[in-house]
Protein backbone atom coordinates (compact mmCIF):
# COMPACT_ATOMS: atom_id res chain seq x y z
CA UNK A 1 0.00 0.00 0.00
CA UNK A 2 2.73 2.55 0.91
CA UNK A 3 4.54 1.73 -1.97
CA UNK A 4 1.64 2.66 -4.44
CA UNK A 5 1.38 5.79 -2.80
CA UNK A 6 4.73 6.68 -2.82
CA UNK A 7 4.41 5.85 -6.91
CA UNK A 8 1.59 8.00 -7.52
CA UNK A 9 3.11 10.52 -5.14
CA UNK A 10 5.81 10.83 -7.51
CA UNK A 11 3.94 10.72 -10.88
CA UNK A 12 2.21 14.14 -9.39
CA UNK A 13 5.64 15.51 -8.73
CA UNK A 14 7.32 14.06 -11.75
CA UNK A 15 4.55 15.31 -14.39
CA UNK A 16 0.70 16.46 -13.75
CA UNK A 17 0.60 18.39 -16.46
CA UNK A 18 2.49 16.12 -18.83
CA UNK A 19 -0.05 13.52 -17.66
CA UNK A 20 -3.10 15.39 -17.95
CA UNK A 21 -1.75 15.98 -21.78
CA UNK A 22 -1.14 12.76 -22.91
CA UNK A 23 -4.70 11.76 -21.25
CA UNK A 24 -6.42 14.68 -23.29
CA UNK A 25 -4.33 13.16 -26.47
CA UNK A 26 -5.30 10.17 -25.74
CA UNK A 27 -9.26 11.21 -25.22
CA UNK A 28 -9.05 12.92 -28.68
CA UNK A 29 -7.56 10.29 -30.79
CA UNK A 30 -10.43 7.88 -29.49
CA UNK A 31 -13.31 10.67 -30.66
CA UNK A 32 -11.16 11.27 -33.69
CA UNK A 33 -11.41 7.12 -34.25
CA UNK A 34 -15.26 6.78 -33.44
CA UNK A 35 -16.12 10.21 -35.73
CA UNK A 36 -14.09 8.81 -38.92
CA UNK A 37 -15.76 4.92 -38.01
CA UNK A 38 -19.38 7.04 -38.69
CA UNK A 39 -18.40 9.08 -41.34
CA UNK A 40 -17.54 5.85 -43.42
CA UNK A 41 -20.81 4.61 -42.84
CA UNK A 42 -22.12 8.07 -44.40
CA UNK A 43 -22.99 10.29 -41.93
CA UNK A 44 -22.07 14.11 -41.98
CA UNK A 45 -18.70 15.65 -39.65
CA UNK A 46 -21.00 17.38 -37.57
CA UNK A 47 -23.72 14.86 -36.44
CA UNK A 48 -20.60 12.20 -36.28
CA UNK A 49 -18.82 13.96 -33.50
CA UNK A 50 -22.13 14.97 -31.98
CA UNK A 51 -22.98 10.95 -32.03
CA UNK A 52 -19.19 10.27 -30.53
CA UNK A 53 -19.08 12.65 -27.95
CA UNK A 54 -22.80 11.00 -26.82
CA UNK A 55 -21.76 7.65 -26.92
CA UNK A 56 -17.91 8.39 -25.69
CA UNK A 57 -19.84 10.09 -22.27
CA UNK A 58 -18.55 13.07 -20.28
CA UNK A 59 -14.77 13.67 -21.09
CA UNK A 60 -14.34 15.98 -18.57
CA UNK A 61 -15.77 13.65 -16.07
CA UNK A 62 -13.72 10.81 -17.72
CA UNK A 63 -10.79 12.84 -16.88
CA UNK A 64 -11.44 13.18 -13.22
CA UNK A 65 -11.96 9.34 -12.88
CA UNK A 66 -8.57 8.55 -14.93
CA UNK A 67 -7.01 10.93 -12.60
CA UNK A 68 -8.40 9.28 -9.67
CA UNK A 69 -6.00 6.04 -10.62
CA UNK A 70 -2.91 7.81 -10.47
CA UNK A 71 -3.01 11.38 -8.06
CA UNK A 72 -3.94 11.73 -4.64
CA UNK A 73 -6.77 14.04 -5.23
CA UNK A 74 -6.73 15.54 -1.60
CA UNK A 75 -3.37 16.45 -2.37
CA UNK A 76 -3.42 17.90 -5.88
CA UNK A 77 -5.62 20.01 -4.35
CA UNK A 78 -3.79 20.78 -1.32
CA UNK A 79 -1.23 21.98 -3.86
CA UNK A 80 -3.39 24.17 -5.77
CA UNK A 81 -4.76 25.93 -3.28
CA UNK A 82 -1.66 26.43 -1.81
CA UNK A 83 -0.22 28.00 -4.92
CA UNK A 84 -2.74 30.05 -4.56
CA UNK A 85 -2.67 31.37 -1.29
CA UNK A 86 0.80 32.21 -1.43
CA UNK A 87 0.11 34.52 -4.49
CA UNK A 88 -2.68 35.76 -2.91
CA UNK A 89 -0.16 36.87 0.39
CA UNK A 90 2.60 37.84 -1.75
CA UNK A 91 0.18 40.49 -3.11
CA UNK A 92 -0.45 42.11 0.64
CA UNK A 93 2.54 41.39 2.92
CA UNK A 94 1.46 43.55 5.64
CA UNK A 95 -1.70 41.55 5.94
CA UNK A 96 0.46 37.92 5.09
CA UNK A 97 2.84 39.05 8.33
CA UNK A 98 -0.39 39.87 10.83
CA UNK A 99 -1.68 36.69 9.67
CA UNK A 100 1.00 34.89 10.72
CA UNK A 101 1.87 36.37 13.51
CA UNK A 102 -2.11 35.33 14.99
CA UNK A 103 -1.39 31.91 13.80
CA UNK A 104 2.14 31.64 15.27
CA UNK A 105 0.23 33.39 18.71
CA UNK A 106 -2.92 31.14 18.61
CA UNK A 107 -0.93 28.19 18.49
CA UNK A 108 1.73 29.11 20.86
CA UNK A 109 -0.95 29.96 23.18
CA UNK A 110 -3.45 26.79 22.66
CA UNK A 111 0.40 24.51 22.89
CA UNK A 112 0.94 26.23 26.27
CA UNK A 113 -2.41 25.85 27.84
CA UNK A 114 -2.80 22.07 26.21
CA UNK A 115 0.16 21.23 28.56
CA UNK A 116 -0.69 23.10 31.60
CA UNK A 117 -3.91 20.79 30.94
CA UNK A 118 -2.26 17.88 30.80
CA UNK A 119 0.12 18.36 33.41
CA UNK A 120 -2.47 19.46 35.91
CA UNK A 121 -5.42 17.64 35.00
CA UNK A 122 -4.98 14.33 32.61
CA UNK A 123 -1.31 13.14 33.39
CA UNK A 124 -0.96 10.25 35.90
CA UNK A 125 1.87 10.13 38.54
CA UNK A 126 5.03 8.98 36.90
CA UNK A 127 5.06 5.97 38.92
CA UNK A 128 4.43 1.90 38.44
CA UNK A 129 0.72 1.34 38.48
CA UNK A 130 -0.75 4.60 39.39
CA UNK A 131 -4.32 3.77 39.43
CA UNK A 132 -3.27 1.49 42.74
CA UNK A 133 -2.80 4.35 44.43
CA UNK A 134 -5.45 6.10 46.98
CA UNK A 135 -5.24 9.01 48.74
CA UNK A 136 -6.66 9.91 52.00
CA UNK A 137 -9.03 12.63 52.74
CA UNK A 138 -11.33 13.34 55.73
CA UNK A 139 -14.79 15.55 55.72
CA UNK A 140 -16.36 17.14 58.35
CA UNK A 141 -19.92 19.11 58.88
CA UNK A 142 -17.66 22.06 60.59
CA UNK A 143 -14.14 22.75 62.45
CA UNK A 144 -13.54 19.07 64.22
CA UNK A 145 -12.28 21.53 67.38
CA UNK A 146 -12.88 17.87 69.46
CA UNK A 147 -9.62 16.08 67.79
CA UNK A 148 -7.59 19.36 65.97
CA UNK A 149 -5.73 21.93 67.07
CA UNK A 150 -3.81 22.49 64.29
CA UNK A 151 -4.23 21.54 60.38
CA UNK A 152 -1.14 22.18 58.18
CA UNK A 153 -1.69 21.95 54.04
CA UNK A 154 -4.90 22.62 52.60
CA UNK A 155 -8.73 23.09 54.69
CA UNK A 156 -11.10 24.52 52.61
CA UNK A 157 -14.93 23.69 51.98
CA UNK A 158 -15.76 21.04 49.08
CA UNK A 159 -17.31 23.19 46.21
CA UNK A 160 -20.14 20.15 45.61
CA UNK A 161 -20.74 19.11 49.05
CA UNK A 162 -19.99 22.50 51.15
CA UNK A 163 -18.46 19.84 53.75
CA UNK A 164 -15.12 21.04 55.10
CA UNK A 165 -12.58 18.31 54.09
CA UNK A 166 -8.49 18.33 54.11
CA UNK A 167 -5.62 15.85 53.00
CA UNK A 168 -4.01 16.34 56.32
CA UNK A 169 -3.48 13.58 59.36
CA UNK A 170 -1.80 13.80 62.39
CA UNK A 171 1.26 11.43 62.92
CA UNK A 172 -0.76 8.97 65.42
CA UNK A 173 -2.68 7.80 62.81
CA UNK A 174 -0.13 7.55 60.16
CA UNK A 175 1.63 5.82 62.82
CA UNK A 176 -1.86 3.33 63.40
CA UNK A 177 -1.84 3.11 60.16
CA UNK A 178 1.55 1.00 59.63
CA UNK A 179 1.19 -0.89 62.71
CA UNK A 180 -2.35 -2.22 61.59
CA UNK A 181 -2.58 -1.78 58.14
CA UNK A 182 -4.25 -5.22 56.09
CA UNK A 183 -5.35 -3.99 52.94
CA UNK A 184 -2.25 -1.58 51.60
CA UNK A 185 1.09 -3.23 50.17
CA UNK A 186 2.49 0.08 51.48
CA UNK A 187 1.13 3.55 53.17
CA UNK A 188 3.43 6.05 52.46
CA UNK A 189 3.01 9.66 53.94
CA UNK A 190 4.57 12.90 53.21
CA UNK A 191 4.59 16.55 55.09
CA UNK A 192 1.62 18.84 54.02
CA UNK A 193 3.72 21.80 53.20
CA UNK A 194 6.53 22.23 51.67
CA UNK A 195 9.35 24.33 53.68
CA UNK A 196 11.56 27.26 51.79
CA UNK A 197 14.89 26.06 53.34
CA UNK A 198 18.61 28.07 53.31
CA UNK A 199 21.39 25.44 52.14
CA UNK A 200 25.23 25.56 52.36
CA UNK A 201 26.69 23.51 49.32
CA UNK A 202 30.70 23.91 49.07
CA UNK A 203 30.84 27.40 50.37
CA UNK A 204 27.81 29.00 48.27
CA UNK A 205 24.63 29.55 50.01
CA UNK A 206 21.32 28.81 47.90
CA UNK A 207 17.13 28.28 49.16
CA UNK A 208 15.49 25.25 48.39
CA UNK A 209 11.84 23.62 48.35
CA UNK A 210 12.40 20.60 50.98
CA UNK A 211 9.74 18.28 51.34
CA UNK A 212 9.77 15.61 54.62
CA UNK A 213 8.29 12.11 53.81
CA UNK A 214 8.12 8.82 55.20
CA UNK A 215 11.40 6.75 54.96
CA UNK A 216 9.38 3.95 52.73
CA UNK A 217 7.92 6.60 50.68
CA UNK A 218 9.84 6.30 47.42
CA UNK A 219 9.73 2.06 47.65
CA UNK A 220 6.28 2.44 48.30
CA UNK A 221 5.31 4.50 45.42
CA UNK A 222 7.68 2.06 43.06
CA UNK A 223 10.44 4.96 42.29
CA UNK A 224 14.28 3.82 42.53
CA UNK A 225 17.39 6.38 42.48
CA UNK A 226 19.15 7.16 39.07
CA UNK A 227 22.79 7.89 41.46
CA UNK A 228 22.60 6.40 44.97
CA UNK A 229 20.11 5.48 46.79
CA UNK A 230 16.68 6.88 47.84
CA UNK A 231 15.06 6.98 51.73
CA UNK A 232 15.21 3.87 53.33
CA UNK A 233 12.72 3.07 56.77
CA UNK A 234 15.87 3.69 59.21
CA UNK A 235 16.58 7.09 57.85
CA UNK A 236 13.22 7.94 59.44
CA UNK A 237 14.77 7.84 62.66
CA UNK A 238 15.06 10.16 65.36
CA UNK A 239 18.51 9.04 66.02
CA UNK A 240 19.37 8.22 62.73
CA UNK A 241 22.37 10.40 60.78
CA UNK A 242 20.51 13.56 58.69
CA UNK A 243 19.88 12.50 54.62
CA UNK A 244 18.57 13.88 51.98
CA UNK A 245 17.32 12.67 48.43
CA UNK A 246 17.90 15.41 45.36
CA UNK A 247 15.24 16.20 42.68
CA UNK A 248 16.84 15.35 39.33
CA UNK A 249 16.41 19.47 38.31
CA UNK A 250 17.61 20.43 41.56
CA UNK A 251 20.82 17.63 40.53
CA UNK A 252 21.07 19.31 37.15
CA UNK A 253 20.79 22.92 37.95
CA UNK A 254 22.35 23.66 41.66
CA UNK A 255 24.83 20.36 41.75
CA UNK A 256 26.29 20.15 38.31
CA UNK A 257 24.99 16.93 37.57
CA UNK A 258 27.34 15.05 39.37
CA UNK A 259 27.60 12.26 40.73
CA UNK A 260 29.96 12.86 42.69
CA UNK A 261 27.90 14.44 45.05
CA UNK A 262 26.34 11.35 46.24
CA UNK A 263 27.82 11.30 50.08
CA UNK A 264 28.67 15.23 50.21
CA UNK A 265 27.77 17.39 52.77
CA UNK A 266 25.19 19.83 52.44
CA UNK A 267 24.06 22.29 55.23
CA UNK A 268 20.17 22.58 55.32
CA UNK A 269 18.93 25.69 57.93
CA UNK A 270 22.41 25.02 59.53
CA UNK A 271 22.11 21.75 60.14
CA UNK A 272 24.39 19.19 57.94
CA UNK A 273 22.73 16.06 56.18
CA UNK A 274 24.16 13.86 53.35
CA UNK A 275 23.00 13.09 50.00
CA UNK A 276 22.09 9.88 49.22
CA UNK A 277 20.76 9.67 46.33
CA UNK A 278 19.02 11.48 43.34
CA UNK A 279 15.32 10.60 42.07
CA UNK A 280 14.79 10.27 37.95
CA UNK A 281 13.72 13.43 35.62
CA UNK A 282 10.15 12.08 35.09
CA UNK A 283 9.31 11.97 39.18
CA UNK A 284 8.15 15.66 40.43
CA UNK A 285 6.26 14.18 43.47
CA UNK A 286 2.82 13.46 43.49
CA UNK A 287 1.64 16.93 43.22
CA UNK A 288 1.19 18.03 39.58
CA UNK A 289 2.78 21.35 39.16
CA UNK A 290 4.80 21.43 42.64
CA UNK A 291 8.37 20.28 42.39
CA UNK A 292 10.17 19.82 45.67
CA UNK A 293 14.25 20.52 45.58
CA UNK A 294 15.34 17.80 48.26
CA UNK A 295 13.26 15.39 50.03
CA UNK A 296 14.10 14.41 53.58
CA UNK A 297 12.93 11.80 56.12
CA UNK A 298 9.52 13.35 58.27
CA UNK A 299 12.08 12.61 61.37
CA UNK A 300 14.18 15.57 60.00
CA UNK A 301 11.14 17.91 59.95
CA UNK A 302 10.07 16.65 63.13
CA UNK A 303 13.84 17.63 65.07
CA UNK A 304 13.78 21.24 62.90
CA UNK A 305 10.42 22.03 64.08
CA UNK A 306 11.37 21.59 67.58
CA UNK A 307 14.91 23.07 67.38
CA UNK A 308 13.63 26.36 65.66
CA UNK A 309 10.59 26.75 66.28
CA UNK A 310 10.07 24.95 69.41
CA UNK A 311 6.84 22.77 67.69
CA UNK A 312 6.12 19.42 68.20
CA UNK A 313 4.42 18.16 64.75
CA UNK A 314 4.00 14.57 66.70
CA UNK A 315 0.99 16.32 68.86
CA UNK A 316 -1.84 13.96 68.40
CA UNK A 317 -4.12 17.48 67.57
CA UNK A 318 -1.87 18.82 64.95
CA UNK A 319 -2.45 16.95 61.52
CA UNK A 320 0.00 17.81 59.28
CA UNK A 321 0.67 14.41 56.97
CA UNK A 322 -0.51 13.76 53.54
CA UNK A 323 -1.33 9.79 53.53
CA UNK A 324 -1.52 7.71 50.44
CA UNK A 325 -1.37 4.18 50.25
CA UNK A 326 -1.38 0.82 47.61
CA UNK A 327 -3.79 -1.35 47.28
CA UNK A 328 -2.36 -4.88 47.67
CA UNK A 329 -3.65 -7.36 44.82
CA UNK A 330 -7.19 -8.19 45.18
CA UNK A 331 -8.27 -5.55 47.39
CA UNK A 332 -11.06 -3.18 45.90
CA UNK A 333 -10.89 0.53 46.52
CA UNK A 334 -14.54 -0.08 48.22
CA UNK A 335 -13.35 -2.69 50.31
CA UNK A 336 -10.38 -0.37 51.87
CA UNK A 337 -12.09 2.17 51.96
CA UNK A 338 -14.37 0.33 54.56
CA UNK A 339 -11.66 -0.54 56.45
CA UNK A 340 -9.56 2.39 56.52
CA UNK A 341 -13.09 4.54 57.32
CA UNK A 342 -13.02 1.71 60.97
CA UNK A 343 -9.94 2.57 62.03
CA UNK A 344 -9.98 6.75 61.49
CA UNK A 345 -13.01 5.95 63.79
CA UNK A 346 -11.48 3.90 66.28
CA UNK A 347 -8.50 6.56 66.49
CA UNK A 348 -10.77 9.41 67.07
CA UNK A 349 -12.67 8.07 69.60
CA UNK A 350 -9.88 7.38 71.99
CA UNK A 351 -10.18 11.54 72.54
CA UNK A 352 -13.77 10.51 74.21
CA UNK A 353 -15.78 12.95 71.22
CA UNK A 354 -18.78 11.97 70.45
CA UNK A 355 -19.16 10.03 66.34
CA UNK A 356 -21.70 13.37 65.72
CA UNK A 357 -18.78 15.49 66.13
CA UNK A 358 -15.74 13.70 64.24
CA UNK A 359 -15.09 14.08 60.66
CA UNK A 360 -15.26 10.73 58.41
CA UNK A 361 -12.67 9.36 56.14
CA UNK A 362 -12.83 8.71 52.55
CA UNK A 363 -10.47 7.14 50.09
CA UNK A 364 -9.87 9.04 46.38
CA UNK A 365 -7.80 7.51 43.49
CA UNK A 366 -4.05 9.13 43.53
CA UNK A 367 -3.30 8.00 40.17
CA UNK A 368 -3.58 11.71 39.00
CA UNK A 369 -2.01 12.76 42.33
CA UNK A 370 -3.15 15.33 44.67
CA UNK A 371 -5.75 17.51 42.99
CA UNK A 372 -5.05 21.19 44.62
CA UNK A 373 -4.04 22.64 41.55
CA UNK A 374 -6.77 20.68 39.53
CA UNK A 375 -9.50 21.97 41.25
CA UNK A 376 -8.35 25.69 41.99
CA UNK A 377 -7.20 26.02 38.14
CA UNK A 378 -9.60 23.33 36.04
CA UNK A 379 -12.35 25.57 35.41
CA UNK A 380 -10.36 28.52 34.39
CA UNK A 381 -7.69 26.31 32.27
CA UNK A 382 -11.05 24.78 30.27
CA UNK A 383 -12.53 27.97 29.78
CA UNK A 384 -9.57 29.63 28.16
CA UNK A 385 -8.71 26.79 26.55
CA UNK A 386 -12.30 27.13 24.74
CA UNK A 387 -11.63 30.40 23.96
Amino acid sequence: MMREWWSKLARILAGRRELAHELREEIESHLEFEIQEKISRGTTPELAREAALRDFGNTFLIEESARESWAFGALETFILDLRYGVRIFARSPSFTATAVLSLALGIGANSALFSMIDAVMLRMLPVPQPERLMLFTWYARAWPEKVVDDVEGSFEKDRKSALMTSHSFSSAFYEYLVRNNTVFSAVIASSCNDDRVNIGLSGRAEDAILQAVSGNYFQGLGISAIAGRTLQCEDDRAEAPPVVVASYSFWQQKLGADRAVVGKEIVINGRPAIIVGVVPREFFGVEPGQSPDLYAPLAFLVQQYKQNHDYDLRQPRVWWLTIMGRLQPGVSPEEANTVMSVSFQRILATDGASKGDLPWLELASASRGLNGLREEFSTSLLLLMAM
